[in-house]
C-alpha cells in the first residue's frame, strides 16, 4: 500500500510539472473579444486649397505649397475592456464569476488573422510591416518608421517593436498632461515575413486598468482602457475596409 502511495505521488507530481510548463502557452490565456459601439470619429482636419490671385500671362511666380492630410495606411482604435469569468462548457455554466477586475486584463489583440496561433508570439522586426503590406520603409508613416522603439512593455516579452501614442492623464476636469501608450507589432513566427503575408501579424496594446483620458485631451473627458494603430491593406486606395478581429489577454 505503501508502494501506490509513493508511486501515485509521483504521478500526480508529474502531472504539476507538465501542468506548470504548459501555463506559459500564451494561446490559453488569449480569448477573442466580442465588439460594441463602433464609430468612426473621424479624420484629421485637412488642409483647404490655396489660391494665388497674382496669376498673369507672361509671369511667373515662385511659389511653396504645403498640406496638412490623414495617413491612409493606419487605423486607430480606442475604447475600453470588459471580461466575464465562468467555469463550465458553452451555455453549461457550472459557476459564474462574474466580471473580472480591470487588473486581470493584460493587452489588447488586432490582427487579420481570425486564427491567429498565439502560442508563437514574438516580437515583430521594423521591417516585417512593410514587407507584409507592400510599403516603402522610407515613408514617414511606413511600419519602420511608425514602430521605431523597441520598447518591453506590452504582454512580459522582450524584442517589441512599438510606436509612441500621445495619451492623456486626466487631471480634475480636464486632461493636460501628455503620456507615453505604446501601441506594439507582434508576428506568429520567428522568421522574417513574406510579402502579403498580413495574417502572421498582430497588433496590440497593455491595458490602463485606471483609464485614461483619450487622444483628444483637453477637447474630452472620456476615459479609456487603450489605444491602438494598426496597418490597413488597402493598396493605396483611401476607400477600401480592411476586417481586423480582436483579442484579450486575460490572467
Amino acid at each position: 500500500m505503501k508502494r501506490v502511495i509513493i508511486l501515485l505521488t509521483i504521478v500526480l507530481l508529474t502531472i504539476s510539472l507538465i501542468s506548470t510548463v504548459n501555463a506559459i502557452d500564451k494561446s490559453g490565456a488569449i480569448t477573442g473579444a466580442g465588439v460594441t459601439g463602433s464609430l468612426n470619429i473621424g479624420s484629421v482636419t485637412e488642409s483647404s486649397a490655396g489660391s494665388d490671385t497674382q496669376a498673369q500671362g507672361g509671369n511667373v511666380s515662385f511659389l511653396n505649397l504645403s498640406a496638412n492630410v490623414s495617413t491612409i495606411k493606419w487605423h486607430g482604435y480606442v475604447g475600453n475592456v470588459t471580461a466575464n469569468l465562468s467555469l463550465g462548457s458553452g451555455s453549461n455554466i457550472l459557476f459564474n464569476f462574474g466580471m473580472a477586475a480591470k487588473s486581470q486584463i493584460k493587452t489588447i489583440f488586432a490582427s487579420q488573422n481570425s486564427s491567429f496561433d498565439f502560442s508563437t508570439l514574438v516580437g515583430a522586426n521594423l521591417t516585417d510591416v512593410d514587407v507584409a503590406f507592400n510599403w516603402t520603409a522610407s515613408d514617414a508613416d511606413s511600419g519602420s518608421n511608425v514602430f521605431n522603439d523597441g520598447k518591453t512593455t506590452i504582454s512580459q516579452l522582450s524584442a517589441i517593436n512599438t510606436s509612441n501614442l500621445t495619451a492623456y492623464v486626466k487631471s480634475g476636469s480636464s486632461c493636460t498632461d501628455s503620456m507615453i501608450w505604446p501601441s506594439g507589432t507582434f508576428k506568429a513566427t520567428s522568421t522574417a515575413i513574406a510579402p502579403d503575408y498580413i495574417g502572421l501579424l498582430a497588433f496590440g496594446s497593455p491595458i490602463n486598468a485606471t483609464g485614461m483620458c483619450d487622444y483628444r485631451g483637453n477637447n474630452s473627458n472620456t476615459t479609456v482602457d487603450y489605444e491602438l494603430v494598426v496597418p490597413i491593406n488597402n493598396s493605396g486606395i483611401a476607400t477600401r475596409l480592411s476586417t481586423y478581429f480582436f483579442f484579450l489577454d486575460i490572467e
